[in-house]
């Protein structure tokens, strides 16, 4: 029986470091992997395009066609608002818009019996000395956002925008005429809306589950915020009844085939 020679050196089960390799060239790779991420962020915050708006007036008639031959119409109301301020930027994904209005009036062209005061069916500063509104401060402000963001569905990219309204109001009055609000409605839903819209690639969304954010349908939220209204009851020129609220918190989600509104 013989003995085996024993190895002089120990088995060695790490492979050797290639010298190719170089310390400083894997920094630099994973410097420019974190630096390729910082641009697809900062890609979605640049500007593409953007302008600011000021003005001290802006005034908007509303018209009703009432002959379709000679395209004479009669007036609805009169939109006035002073002070007007609009910043809005484009981005990669999205949209922002900042407005600001310091006065606002709707005048009513449809309603013209009763008193000067029901004449303005919305307004900012139509205020008596009785109700002690404080109408110095800017009676609109808003904040809008539009974000783009993509769903993978049946493998499939659908582009869906999501929505952020942030609107800040100060106190306001408005008067409650029947004809008019009825009226001013009409034309709005008759000029404004399509009865049959196109089926856009969003819709194939509209029964995903909404709280899970990689999959929901498109979304819409406002928050409202508002310091005080009055509401002027207005029958054929009698102020039938007069209610005052001092503040007042709305929030609304809106989705393709629910709707949920919190206020207090």
């Amino acid at each position: 029986e013989t003995d085996e020679p024993k190895s002089s050196s120990p088995l060695n089960l790490v492979e050797p470091m290639d010298s190719s390799l170089n310390i400083d060239d894997l920094s630099e790779s994973a410097s420019n992997d974190q630096s390729e991420v910082a641009s697809l962020k900062n890609a979605g915050k640049q500007h593409d395009f953007e302008f600011n708006f000021n003005v001290d007036k802006v005034q908007l008639l509303l018209s009703k066609c009432n002959d379709g031959t000679t395209m004479a119409a009669d007036p609805i109301v009169d939109l006035v608002a002073e002070h007007f301020e609009l910043e809005f930027f484009k981005t990669s994904t999205g949209m922002h818009v900042d407005l600001v209005l310091s006065t606002f009036n709707i005048e009513d062209y449809i309603e013209n019996s009763g008193p000067q005061e029901f004449r303005k069916i919305v307004s900012s500063n139509n205020f008596t000395e009785e109700e002690k509104i404080d109408n110095t401060k800017d009676i609109f402000r808003l904040n809008y956002d539009r974000t783009q963001r993509m769903v993978n569905h049946d493998g499939k990219q659908i582009e869906v925008f999501d929505q952020d309204v942030d609107l800040h109001l100060s106190a306001l009055k408005v008067i409650v005429t029947r004809k008019s609000l009825l009226t001013i409605l009409n034309f709005i839903l008759t000029t404004f809306t399509d009865p049959n819209p196109e089926e856009t690639p969003a819709d194939a969304l509209r029964h995903n589950d909404s709280s899970a954010i990689e999959t929901s349908p498109q979304q819409i939220r406002v928050n409202v915020n508002l310091e005080g209204i009055i509401l002027a009851l207005n029958d054929s020129g009698i102020k039938l009844a007069t209610l005052q609220l001092s503040t007042a918190l709305f929030n609304v989600f809106v989705l393709p085939e629910k709707l949920k509104v919190y206020s207090k």
